[in-house]
């Protein structure tokens, strides 16, 4: 269960990043799910479609974020989950237009399918050492460190 204290850091650790990202247009949705607890996930975006505008996010924290925060360095592995979301939100366009490249090419399913998984894995990678980038420029940290060993 993430704590009222917790939530208050992820809120000023957000409303830094949109600034940052220049997202202020956007409204923005911070919840908890517990479902994620059984994932591999500690966040998902999820972008609303209004009339063919994106400008209504939700980002879904697990619950199970902040348990392995055990000093103030951890904590950076929080700021750059919370930035790394607020990419997903920031390079929206551009998934949306490689979704309708893939939808029109004439390629066949599974190699739609091979390709929006490479290009997945790529767009990931990619974010999650941008949100490090954009972190220790901006924020003006001298060290990002991040505690878990898969990102």
């Amino acid at each position: 269960m993430i704590t009222d204290e917790q939530w208050e850091i992820i809120k000023q650790m957000a409303e830094d990043g949109v600034k940052i990202l220049n997202l202020e247009s956007w409204s923005i949705d911070y919840e908890e799910d517990t479902s994620l607890q059984k994932s591999n996930y500690d966040a998902i975006t999820h972008i609303a479609r209004n009339e063919g505008r994106y400008l209504k996010a939700r980002i879904s924290f697990n619950s199970d974020i902040f348990n392995d925060i055990k000093n103030s360095e951890d904590i950076d592995s929080i700021h750059i989950l919370v930035m790394h979301e607020l990419l997903h939100i920031f390079f929206n366009d551009s998934e949306e237009f490689i979704d309708k490249l893939i939808a029109i090419s004439k390629l066949s399913n599974d190699s739609k399918e091979l390709l929006r998984s490479w290009y997945d894995s790529l767009h990931e990678r990619d974010i999650q050492k941008l949100s490090k980038i954009v972190l220790f420029n901006e924020v003006g940290k001298t060290e990002i460190v991040d505690y878990r060993s898969d990102k």
